[in-house]
């Protein structure tokens, strides 16, 4: 399917939306399925692609509740597309290129430039490197401490409390809203780790990875010219 829609005569901003609306349809699909929502309490379509659209677009907005009316693999659903929609689907399509050792064209970097709103094609593949090395990196991180603080609010199992740091880490830095407990985070707002944890996160990824690679390289480049001087 990719191959097709990228050896296609349509434009890469038009590639990119048509992209976009597959993962939400697929999102769709996977969210309708029964080992997404309870067989008590099915989603009907409208709300099956209303959850899809706001996780794929992280909006945040919700007609179900992941923490009640989604078990683990729906709620695995909801993450993976807010993970996709916030690192852009040209950027994981550009990754799986890589993987795959195959050459980056240059149609397939005007798509990456296009999902990554600059005109610059110089340096696309590093960028998109290091946007995906930066985030997983900054939600690994994020999710740890998280889960650190989750373990010591409510006392459950390691692998319970990272599952709930990693999507929470995850939802945050891709600024998605979305959280597995039913009162959001209100049950933690004495809690001023976990909190301005969550509110780096958020900051780190409203900035955007463009904007923190240029600081990265500008202060590493200051660095390298006092060590020469």
């Amino acid at each position: 399917m990719l191959h097709r829609i990228t050896h296609s005569r349509l434009l890469p901003g038009q590639v990119a939306a048509l992209a976009g609306v597959f993962v939400i349809l697929v999102g769709t699909f996977l969210v309708l399925l029964p080992w997404s929502t309870p067989v008590e309490h099915p989603l009907s379509l409208l709300d099956a692609l209303f959850m899809a659209v706001s996780a794929t677009c992280v909006t945040g907005l919700i007609v179900a509740d992941p923490s009640t009316d989604f078990p683990l693999f729906g709620q695995l659903v909801i993450l993976a597309l807010i993970q996709i929609g916030g690192l852009g689907y040209a950027l994981i399509a550009t990754l799986f290129f890589l993987a795959a050792g195959r050459r980056i064209s240059l149609w397939h970097r005007m798509l990456l430039a296009e999902s990554l709103s600059t005109l610059d094609l110089a340096g696309l593949v590093k960028s998109a490197k290091f946007m995906v090395a930066g985030t997983l990196l900054i939600e690994a991180v994020g999710a740890t401490i998280l889960a650190w603080r989750f373990i010591a609010h409510d006392e459950v199992s390691g692998f319970h409390a990272l599952y709930q740091g990693i999507f929470h880490a995850v939802s945050a830095v891709n600024n998605a809203g979305f959280s597995l407990f039913s009162s959001n985070l209100l049950g933690y707002k004495d809690d001023p780790i976990l909190l301005v944890i969550l509110a780096v996160l958020i900051v780190m990824g409203g900035i955007g990875f463009p904007a923190i690679q240029d600081i990265v390289e500008r202060l590493c480049g200051q660095r390298m010219r006092l060590q020469v001087a």
